[in-house]
């Protein structure tokens, strides 16, 4: 009762009365006992601080801020978010702030390089009236940390998210919602692979960007399904991957539907360390508001060994291969955030690419299998199926998505079935072609079959197929419409088929109705949107057959010279 009395008194005297009792009750500011390795230890003050909390160093509204990670009973010990060690000294003072950590979020973060805190890294690729634009009316602060959605509050992943990958839109499919781990050794094309779905989604965002930015504007709708954002989150990062991912952003247009976090090696282990929770808040923002959004982590292995770094020095009691025992939480909590909203809170969605590094290719690694653990399917890069020849080198045989056909167009589901059959038959019988001897007639085109498929699912480097280009290329080889071409003229088959020059160029004048349909893609986009997979047939095969049989008749004896010259 006497506490009581005492606060009455004090809200009496006036509004400086309360404004001194709140920073003596809950600002409370410590000092700086000693600092080291970017941990500060703080004691005589900090009580009403809580793990999780920025705070401020020198000045309650100071630039050098740190992260309170553990509360002890005598001290306080901060990770520092900005500024270094060589910044702060002892009996430095020490404010809370009541708040998380924060970042940027909006319409106004895409186009955007930043660090986990909000802050722009590519500012001369804006005037300053963007950027101040930007700042007032497309961004606002978000606290980093939130809660996944529960149960309830999803829906089955059923939307296919179209990667523009053949491997792994036909047997790999990812959904909308979904959490597809993309692993592998050094070098081995994980990065590529990401960028590369990345910038497939421009297909259908730079064509809609004009009208979704008018629709946006005139506050008419604040959610398109056919508008896909993507966060790209770079954990870790050499600064030479700064410099590419500017330029990428600059010469592709990327920029207008993408929004970039990136820390460096170099940074401070606590803003590495907050770099996937700023990136996912962004994302979250997008999949709030009704869009299918798409996040990157680049990579979460650079994330576990940053928290390491840290737990290490807090003093932290170490587990496996040294990292603390609240590893598996943390990357669970994050990927739990990637969600199919259901209809009442806007349907929107959060797809989510981690990375994970392999030494050796050697997956049973603590946090390889954790992650794996928690995600919904792999993409394992293989190096030996890359020096084959092969790009991207997927190991279809270590890879899986536990979503499967459900996410899938009709279209696309009822030729992947014939594809997955035919490839799972040619994995049986590859190994008699090695021996010595004839094949038989029947054992020969399986191989050849299966040689078709493995031959469409290369790729060059940040290339990518639309959907009905996969669908009539797939098509052709499952109905045995190439069966009088070599295998290793597959490629050259779809060039031709899809690109207008070259099909007047290299097929004959009497083919003009063969022509006419190459040059009119948007036919086939609209047929496959809205049609099963069994009345697809009728429109695929009378041209099917009609192109096979010009193709090997006009070009035939060419054939040989032009693959030659191309070489």
């Amino acid at each position: 009762m006497r506490h009581l009395l005492e606060a009455d008194k004090k809200k009496k005297k006036g509004n400086k009365c309360n404004v001194k009792w709140f920073k003596d009750h809950y600002l409370s500011p410590g000092v700086v006992l000693s600092v080291a390795d970017a941990i500060a230890i703080v004691g005589k003050g900090l009580d009403h601080a809580y793990v999780g909390e920025v705070v401020c160093f020198k000045e309650p509204d100071s630039h050098l801020m740190g992260l309170v990670m553990n509360i002890e009973h005598y001290v306080t010990r901060v990770a520092l978010l900005t500024g270094g060690t060589e910044m702060i000294s002892t009996q430095d003072k020490v404010y809370c702030t009541r708040k998380g950590v924060r970042t940027k979020v909006g319409l106004g973060t895409l186009g955007r390089i930043s660090d986990p805190l909000g802050e722009c890294l590519n500012e001369e690729q804006f005037t300053y009236h963007e950027l101040t634009l930007q700042d007032v009316w497309n961004l606002r602060f978000a606290e980093t940390e939130a809660r996944s959605p529960s149960i309830i509050e999803r829906e089955p992943v059923r939307t296919p998210v179209h990667t523009g990958i053949n491997a792994i839109d036909v047997l790999l499919p990812v959904g909308a919602g979904q959490r597809e781990l993309i692993i592998g050794d050094l070098g081995s094309g994980k990065t590529s692979l990401a960028l590369t779905i990345i910038l497939h989604q421009g297909y259908k965002n730079n064509n809609l960007y004009r009208q979704w930015r008018k629709i946006e504007s005139n506050h008419l709708s604040y959610k398109s399904r056919l508008f896909i954002p993507c966060v790209y989150v770079v954990i870790g990062g050499r600064r030479a991957e700064l410099s590419r991912i500017k330029l990428m952003m600059k010469n592709s247009n990327i920029r207008n539907y993408t929004a970039v976090i990136f820390t460096g090696a170099d940074d401070l282990a606590a803003l590495q360390y907050v770099a996937p929770f700023a990136g996912c808040c962004v994302g979250e923002w997008f999949r709030d508001k009704g869009y299918k959004a798409i996040i990157v982590y680049d990579e979460l292995l650079n994330h576990a060994a940053a928290y390491r770094q840290m737990s290490l020095l807090l003093r932290r009691p170490p587990g496996r291969e040294a990292y603390p025992g609240d590893i598996f939480y943390l990357h669970a909590k994050l990927l739990e955030r990637a969600a199919q909203l259901n209809r009442k809170l806007g349907g929107g969605a959060l797809t989510a690419f981690p990375l994970v590094e392999t030494k050796g290719g050697d997956i049973t690694a603590y946090i390889p299998t954790n992650i794996i653990s928690i995600t919904d399917g792999q993409v394992f890069l293989n190096q030996k199926i890359g020096n084959s020849g092969i790009q991207p080198a997927i190991d279809l045989n270590l890879s899986v998505s536990r979503v499967g056909a459900d996410a899938q167009y009709n279209i696309m589901k009822f030729i992947g079935k014939k594809v997955k059959l035919a490839y799972g038959v040619y994995r049986t019988v590859q190994g008699v072609e090695k021996l010595s001897g004839s094949l038989d007639s029947y054992i020969l085109f399986l191989i050849h079959k299966g040689k078709r498929i493995i031959e469409f699912f290369k790729q060059e480097l940040y290339r990518s197929e639309d959907l009905y280009k996969q669908v009539i290329c797939l098509f052709a080889i499952v109905e045995n419409y190439m069966d009088g071409i070599q295998p290793e003229y597959t490629q050259f088959y779809y060039t031709l088929l899809f690109k207008e020059e070259m099909a007047i160029t290299f097929l004959s004048r009497k083919n003009a109705n063969l022509i006419s349909f190459v040059s009119n893609p948007n036919t086939w986009n609209v047929c496959f949107m809205s049609l099963y997979g069994k009345d697809i047939q009728k429109h695929l095969k009378t041209f099917l057959k009609a192109y096979t049989e010009a193709f090997i008749d006009v070009y035939n004896d060419k054939i040989h010279s032009y693959v030659k010259a191309k070489m």
